[in-house]
């Protein structure tokens, strides 16, 4: 199967499913500072900014691998 209607439908859906996936990453990290901020224990702050911290870099490796184009489907 080529490049038709299709495959271009695909590449949208997966391109919205990619989108949703940095979205949902940057969500959690947005929610762990929130935590992180109201928390009065600092070992629990640290550990909850470190976790924030590793969804931000998956959200970035997310859009590397998007740009560097491993993330598209096998024709």
């Amino acid at each position: 199967m080529g490049r038709g209607g299709l495959g271009r439908l695909g590449d949208w859906r997966m391109l919205e499913e990619r989108s949703g996936v940095v979205g949902e990453y940057l969500s959690r990290a947005a929610m762990l500072r929130r935590l992180a901020q109201q928390t009065r224990y600092p070992d629990v702050r640290e550990r909850l900014l470190l976790m924030a911290a590793g969804f931000e870099r998956l959200a970035d490796q997310v859009e590397k691998w998007d740009d560097a184009g491993f993330t598209r489907a096998a024709d």
